[in-house]
This record gives C-alpha cells, structure tokens and sequence, in this order.
C-alpha cells in the first residue's frame, strides 16, 4: 500500500467511520471505509464489491484480497440517472448470491443513498415489494438508509415498470426526456447518449404499421403515430381556468382560507413549486404501492386532452438536436406544424404545462386511420 493511500484512508477513518449492516443474508450495505478496510474485508469473507460512487475502489483493494469488483459512476443529486444501473447491478448480486458461499458489499461514500438505492431495487424485484416497503425493510437494518428523493422517484418507477425498464412505459418516456432536457440546457445540444429518444420516423414504410397516424394537412405525409403522443389530463377546473374571474374567485377563496387557518404553510409551497416546476409527471402519478383505480366513463371523457398534440421527439425533428427550442416543420412540404421546447414549459390551451414539449398543433394536423385508407385504395 502507498504511503500517499494510507494517509488518505487514516483521514476518511476518522470523518467517515467504518459503518456497514448485513441487510439480507450474504448482502451487506455500508460506506467506504468498509469498503477499503482489508481486515474487515477478510474476517467477513466479502467476495463481491459493488461500488456506487463517484470515485471506484483504491487499487490496494483488489490487490489485497481476491475479490471481484463493479464500478458505477455516480454522483449523489436528485437529477442522477441511477435507474438505467439497476438491472445490471441486481443482476451482480444475484449471480454472487448463487454461490452460498459469496458475500456482497454494496457501498457508496456514506451507505446512505447511492447504494442503499440499489439494495432497495434488489429488495424490490426479489421479492415483489413496492418502493415503501423495500424501503422500511433495509432501514430496519440499517438505519441511516435515506435515498434522495429523485432516487426514490426513481425506484417507484422502477416498480410502474414491474422491476424493469421498459422504454415504451409513458413516464419512463417523460423521465428521460426531463434528463435530456437538464443537458441541453448546459451544452445547447442532444447530448449523444440522449439520441435514443428521437423516435423513428412514422412515415417509413414497414412491414406491420401503426394504424392510427397524424398527417400534415396540407400534403398528407405521416409525421407522427398513435404511439408517440405524451398524453396529459385537464385539469379539473377546465371551464374557466384562465379567465379573470376564476383567478380573482381562486385567490379571494386561498386567502379567506388563510385567515380561517384552513391553509399550511406546506400546501402553499405545494402550490408555488407545482407553478415554477410545472410538469406532466407528477409524483401522484408515482404514488407508491397504490394501484391506479378504474375510471368511469365520465371520468375518461374529461381527463384527457386533445387540444394540442404533445409527442415525442422523432427523427424527422432535425432541429431538435442542435436547438434548445424552434419551430416544427413539415419535412415534406415545409409548413410549420408546431413547436419544441427543451428548457421551457410549453401551455396547452387545457392550462397543463408540459416540458419539455415538442407538439403538433390540431389546425395543422388531421387524424387517420392508415388501415383504413389502404383498404379505401384497394376497393
């Protein structure tokens, strides 16, 4: 061991000192000094190191003792994508699991986020527990367990998907779309590990197509699918959600309520943070352990929206790429079909704000049934 790595490791002791809980049997979770503890390493018989930081192990780790490593890179902040880890890193448990005699230490700096954000996911899928639950089980075994909130955001999603990533599931769309909006804002571009989310383009012939399509009115050409909609509700004051009186009547009703003491400070920091990170992915639509309940049919006619058509990026967006926001175009006949936005909310005319947006506007757009047309052809 160098002599430079002994000191260091002298000076993490003593801010950080070694701290690990077994929270299943063979499956630890604790901090970094655990993890750099050679002894501690051996009198646990720790086989499998799984690392959740921003910096991987010192080299006199591995050189120490016969064990096998896992890097993840990762910082410790709500905007983070740790879920797109989770499958790889369950998946490095359980083949370590399978050998009865093989222990895992899953570690961060702390224990207390990063790390206990992937034991919560394993817990998660192994036994079919909902983010709560998973939760509540490893903190009973190790106390200091708090994932950020982004990251638990991301574990409910994580069970929406039914423990896996499925890049069809509607919020999984939007969430990643929230990520690549974080890097346009900075590098001005579509970062290339984002181009993934620029969809095929629905006018290429293939073998089985979508049979409900968006056309250009003007020259008919498909620019978008059924599929590539990002769906939102209206909300449930739709009638006079922008006129002057409904304002004036929504802010004399919160402010008589102030009086009456019927108004937390928590409900008003609630309705000023839902104003300033207005989005289509509400934490309600995460809610934990909770199963979406059926919807009447009265219910299904006013929720959804179709005043203007919010989508996913596509390939034929050209500009989308080397643009924070722009107008749509036609890639046939040139006429502006609509707008995208990277970094700011687009408005619906329903009063739901949407980012980032990339949407069709009704006008320029006309609704088919491709199946349909091709039959009409036949005949």
């Amino acid at each position: 061991m160098l002599q430079a790595e002994i000191n260091m490791k002298k000076s993490e002791d003593i801010e950080n000192p070694l701290s690990v809980e077994e929270i299943e049997p063979r499956l630890y979770l604790g901090n970094v000094t655990a993890a750099t503890n050679v002894v501690f390493l051996k009198n646990q018989n720790i086989t499998h190191i799984l690392t959740i930081d921003s910096f991987p192990l010192p080299a006199f780790v591995a050189s120490s003792i016969n064990i096998v490593t896992k890097y993840i890179q990762i910082a410790d902040m709500n905007r983070e994508d740790i879920l797109q880890y989770f499958p790889s890193c369950i998946e490095f448990i359980e083949n370590a699991l399978k050998d009865p005699k093989n222990k895992v230490l899953v570690h961060c700096f702390y224990g207390v986020s990063r790390s206990a954000t992937i034991v919560i996911a394993y817990l998660m899928k192994k036994y079919s527990l909902s983010y709560q639950r998973a939760f509540e089980r490893a903190k009973s075994k190790r106390c200091l367990v708090q994932p950020n909130h982004g990251f638990a955001q991301q574990c409910k999603l994580f069970h929406k998907m039914n423990y896996s990533i499925d890049p069809c599931c509607k919020n999984y769309k939007i969430f990643r779309l929230k990520l690549a909006a974080e890097q346009v804002k900075f590098a001005k571009i579509l970062p290339m590990n984002f181009m993934d989310l620029l969809k095929p383009d629905p006018a290429i012939i293939r073998e089985n197509p979508e049979p409900f399509v968006y056309r250009c009115r003007k020259c008919r050409r498909i620019v978008a699918a059924k599929s590539n909609l990002i769906l939102h509700k209206v909300p449930k004051r739709n009638e006079n959600f922008d006129s002057p009186i409904s304002r004036r009547r929504e802010s004399e009703q919160k402010y008589l309520n102030h009086l009456a003491g019927e108004t937390s400070d928590q409900d008003a920091i609630i309705d000023i943070t839902d104003k300033i990170l207005s989005t289509s992915l509400s934490d309600k639509s995460l809610s934990e352990g909770k199963e979406e309940q059926p919807k009447t049919q009265k219910e299904e006619d006013v929720e959804i929206c179709n005043k203007f058509y919010f989508i996913e990026p596509l390939l034929w967006m050209k500009d989308v790429i080397n643009n924070v926001e722009g107008k749509l175009y036609c890639p046939t006949c040139k006429t502006k079909i609509g707008n995208f936005n990277w970094i700011m909310a687009s408005k619906c005319l329903c009063g739901t704000q949407v980012f980032p947006s990339f949407y069709l506007v009704p006008s320029k757009i006309d609704f088919s049934n491709v199946v349909q047309n091709i039959l009409q052809v036949t005949i």
